[in-house]
């Protein structure tokens, strides 16, 4: 499977999906287009993010500050498009159940739905520059 790579002001964007409470950090392949990291720690209090952080740090070689989670940070999956609005339509109209309508939030035009297998997902856009100065 592709891992979808975007480039970036600073360097690059990958999508990751998280894997709280495994049995061992590490890297453990590719999901979704995403690349699938596993954590030991539990997805509580920011832990599980800041150790994908770690994971990602020492997975690519570069200093912790050199990794960023720019997005998605309390949810599985982050899907950054132009419109959010008409993909969470789309989303709907494919079967899947809307868990919060659009809004802004955060810096971001977010809503959260949940497909028909059962993954979350927030589909949004910064409202302004990415990432903020």
């Amino acid at each position: 499977m592709t891992i979808q790579i975007s480039d970036h002001a600073e360097g690059f964007v990958v999508r990751v999906r998280a894997h709280p409470g495994a049995r061992r950090n590490g890297i453990v392949g590719a999901q979704s287009g995403a690349l699938k990291v596993a954590v030991t720690a539990p997805p509580d209090k920011g832990r599980a993010n800041d150790s994908i952080v770690l994971v990602l740090a020492d997975s690519l070689r570069l200093k912790r500050s050199q990794v960023e989670l720019i997005g998605g940070a309390t949810s599985r999956t982050l899907l950054v498009a132009d419109d959010p609005d008409a993909v969470l339509r789309r989303a709907i109209q494919a079967g899947a159940t809307e868990k919060s309508a659009a809004g802004d939030e955060h810096g971001w035009h977010v809503g959260r739905v949940v497909d028909p297998f059962g993954h979350e997902w927030e589909i949004g856009k910064p409202i302004g520059p990415w990432p903020p100065a």
